[in-house]
């Protein structure tokens, strides 16, 4: 096939491994359209996309397959082309309704398009057949958070949690979620809970315990005795942000986001 000992000339002087595996492919598979969609495999593993996909409408031009229509529909993603992604991507679900995968991508790129509805179909498609995963979760979450269903939004990140998964996304929108429907108290205990396992909240506790204590002595007394003097003035508002602030410096963020939530509900 011309195109193919084009495409092994070209890569001779710029990738002579790739270019001899293509020239060995090319002696051992018969079927046409099975070695166009082999090739394009292997150029789409190398980032060679332009030339990967060339190789895919190949391989359909001659008989279309569910995978070949599975990896332009990637290709096209990739390349931001979400319209000719979602066409390939239909196909190929046609072709085998239980590749979630292709559903997956599909949704992706609806999302891209703003099709919200489109994305959710495909979303829940392949949680249907894949309850674990991640990305289809993740992003059906945030989908929904978006609409305001934050009941629908908080199931679904429950729903993983009791799996045992951890998803750093996820467990921030949680506390987004917590924050929108005012439920404080959760609230602080999930960021506190997010402390111990993430590391950007590890980092940022990490770096309040660095801040010297000794800066914000003054005339009126160490850290310590402020917040012994604040805890037994009157509860209220402003006394409760001062506590707050003198057990962040002081590198106790846990006593700090309590006081900070209780200012808030005042």
């Amino acid at each position: 096939m011309k195109d193919i000992e084009k495409l092994i000339q070209k890569l001779l002087k710029t990738s002579p491994e790739l270019a001899t595996k293509l020239s060995y492919l090319s002696g051992r598979i018969e079927s046409p359209s099975k070695l166009y969609a082999t090739i394009g495999s292997e150029l789409f593993k190398k980032n060679h996309l332009d030339w990967a996909l060339k190789f895919f409408d190949k391989a359909n031009s001659i008989q279309e397959d569910y995978l070949s229509l599975y990896n332009s529909g990637c290709i096209y993603y990739s390349l931001k082309k979400y319209k000719d992604a979602i066409l390939n991507l239909e196909k190929s679900k046609e072709k085998n309704s239980k590749f979630f995968m292709s559903h997956l991508v599909a949704g992706l790129a609806y999302s891209m398009l703003g099709n919200s509805k489109a994305a959710e179909s495909n979303f829940i498609s392949v949680l249907k057949a894949n309850p674990g995963n991640e990305t289809a979760l993740t992003a059906l979450s945030i989908l929904y958070y978006n609409r305001g269903e934050f009941d629908n939004s908080m199931k679904l990140i429950d729903s993983f949690s009791q799996k045992g998964g951890k998803n750093k996304n996820l467990s921030k929108l949680k506390t987004d979620i917590l924050y929108e429907t005012g439920k404080l108290k959760e609230l602080v205990q999930e960021i506190k809970e997010r402390k111990k396992t993430e590391s950007g909240y590890k980092i940022y506790d990490e770096y309040i315990k660095s801040v010297q204590v000794r800066v914000f002595t003054d005339r009126y007394g160490t850290m310590e005795q402020k917040i012994e003097r604040l805890e037994t003035e009157e509860e209220n508002k402003k006394n409760l942000i001062s506590l707050s602030l003198c057990h962040l410096f002081s590198g106790n963020t846990d006593s700090a986001l309590d006081y900070l939530m209780q200012a808030k509900e005042i």
